[in-house]
């Protein structure tokens, strides 16, 4: 993506969300903007963008774009916090049950997760645990995806 392609990025970002883009703020605005987005094509994010504005009811930053982006082309996307939990319980209930499930394909997040919280995992039920559970995958999963989202550097 040119300078000029991202400028035109953040005038259609401010304009979907009905902003002003004074011109005293625009050139920090911009550098920000490229900072976070100049390793991605600038058509693809153009529809990200679109398609942000459909769902976001305010201007998201462009962390938040980078993030929706390189999540919808993920082959494998970190699970949400609720799947996280869903699974969690569905692996208790196995083992209370006798039935041993073995989480052999699960998330590199999930994984580490549940390493974190070791053996006491498998005895979480209430409202306080779920939070107790729901902070580790949260802390593993912003950890995973700051090494996801890492802007590559152009030798350009």
């Amino acid at each position: 993506m040119t300078k000029e392609e991202l400028e035109d990025l953040v005038k259609f970002a401010y304009a979907l969300w009905n902003k002003e883009l004074f011109e005293v703020d625009k050139k920090n605005v911009c550098r920000a903007w490229w900072e976070v987005l100049k390793d991605l094509p600038h058509e693809n994010i153009r529809t990200e963008i679109a398609h942000l504005s459909m769902v976001e009811k305010f201007l998201p930053s462009p962390g938040a774009i980078r993030k929706a982006y390189k999540i919808a082309r993920m082959k494998n996307p970190p699970p949400t916090p609720q799947e996280f939990w869903a699974t969690l319980q569905g692996v208790i209930q196995n083992r209370n049950s006798g039935t041993h499930q073995i989480l052999g394909d699960q998330h590199p997040v999930v994984v580490a997760a549940l390493n974190e919280l070791g053996a006491v995992a498998f005895t979480l039920t209430t409202n306080g645990d779920r939070e107790y559970a729901l902070d580790a995958y949260e802390r593993n999963l912003k950890e995973w995806l700051r090494k996801e989202l890492t802007v590559v550097e152009s030798n350009a």
